[in-house]
């Protein structure tokens, strides 16, 4: 009688596994001492990083390393939610409407409610407690007395004070009264050519638009050379015309934050930007009236006009001071600051308080960041030569 073959207890293991495997099993690989240190790495490394996670997610420790003023997390979701928060367009014509006011002539304001017709042009609140900004050109030449504002729910209020921009179009009102709708600023007012904006145009709600132009110092006038240093580069060419009683009147993006106010004519179609109007209104709070800084120079910019190869010193650079009687420039003005300090037309400047002149930042750009009678140094080059000096601005006056 032939035996029963042995029963083998040992577990089979796959014939495509290497021979050494199926000649041990698989049981006796987990007696390996590498094999038992990988498990317990892993073993200790999953206890601690779930005791420490419940310490960050449980904890008020864990909250404020998460979600804290400082936190990172916050940061960036906070930072993400509101680029992709675009109001609808019916709650954007509500609240741009509200914050928009229409100016008038006190003469035109009989017993009756006032006509739109009658409108001069536009204004919008920049707080709740009644400070306003236009961009209508009359304004310089209309007595405080003569002019009316009309909110959107027909109610008039008188002029108790008006801050007029030496340098720009935008005048600062003031009337008495509180609790008046407010939209904020944008923080960033570099538009993009080609980027989309709200017109807001009272009788009609809001206007959809497209920026075509961004940065010149006035239509059509890119190519305008000298540019003077005391005019601000901070314009924007939008592409609808804009009617007389948008003039004034913020320009919005999806948000609701103003990109800046529609001024000049119906022709004119151009947008002062939002930071030239947040500079403007402040100095309104600090000393009653909008300040401007002046250097008193016409320039040209080094891009356009030197057209150097970069890798030549110092490139394109900064700005040259005009003064060419050849071509019929205007000089350098006697009364400038730069002129005292031995400055003379064909000076580049490279930079204010070394912060270097260029395509993004213009020279007015940089000048308009500060006060008159501040302190500022002026970089230049004369003769392929550095040289700093030290100089006090000045002022313009409206």
């Amino acid at each position: 009688m032939t035996p029963a073959p042995k029963k083998n207890n040992q577990t089979k293991v796959p014939p495509h596994l290497p021979s050494e495997i199926r000649k041990r099993g698989p049981v006796d690989l987990l007696h390996e001492w590498y094999v038992l240190k990988t498990v317990g790495i892993a073993v200790l490394f999953g206890f601690f990083s779930g005791f420490i996670g419940g310490i960050v997610v449980n904890t008020h420790l864990g909250e404020d390393w998460l979600w804290g003023s400082k936190s990172k997390a916050r940061e960036y979701f906070s930072t993400s939610q509101a680029e992709h928060t675009n109001l609808s367009r019916g709650t954007l014509t509500q609240k741009a409407l509200s914050t928009t006011v229409g100016i008038y002539r006190a003469s035109s304001i009989g017993s009756i409610a006032p006509r739109p017709e009658d409108r001069l042009a536009s204004a919008f609140f920049l707080t709740a407690d009644g400070y306003l900004a236009t961009t209508a050109p009359f304004m310089r030449t209309t007595a405080i007395k003569d002019i009316v504002v009309v909110t959107n729910n027909a109610r008039i209020y008188q002029l108790e004070s008006i801050a007029l921009d030496p340098a720009t179009d935008f005048s600062i009102l003031k009337i008495k009264g509180n609790n008046f709708d407010v939209l904020p600023f944008v923080n960033n007012d570099k538009n993009d050519s080609g980027a989309f904006a709200w017109m807001v145009v009272p009788s009609e709600g809001l206007f959809p638009s497209e920026i075509i132009a961004t940065g010149v110092v006035a239509v059509n006038s890119k190519d305008r050379q000298p540019f003077s240093s005391d005019i601000p580069y901070r314009f924007d060419v939008i592409k609808n015309s804009a009617s007389a009683e948008s003039l004034g009147s913020p320009l919005l993006n999806g948000k609701g934050e103003i990109l800046g106010s529609l001024a000049g004519s119906k022709n004119n179609r151009s947008v002062l930007r939002a930071g030239l109007l947040k500079s403007a209104f402040d100095r309104v709070l600090k000393d009653n009236k909008v300040t401007r800084p002046s250097l008193g120079v016409h320039f040209f910019e080094a891009a356009q006009t030197l057209n150097l190869p970069e890798n030549t010193p110092y490139g394109n650079r900064g700005v040259v001071l005009a003064g060419d009687s050849t071509r019929k420039i205007v000089p350098v003005d006697r009364k400038s600051p730069l002129a005292a300090l031995g400055l003379k037309a064909g000076d580049r400047i490279l930079a204010i308080n070394n912060e270097s002149i260029s395509s993004v930042r213009s020279l007015p750009d940089i000048l308009f960041d500060y006060n008159p009678g501040d302190r500022v140094e002026i970089t230049y080059v004369r003769d392929n030569k550095e040289s700093k000096k030290t100089m006090t601005l000045g002022g313009l006056n409206h």
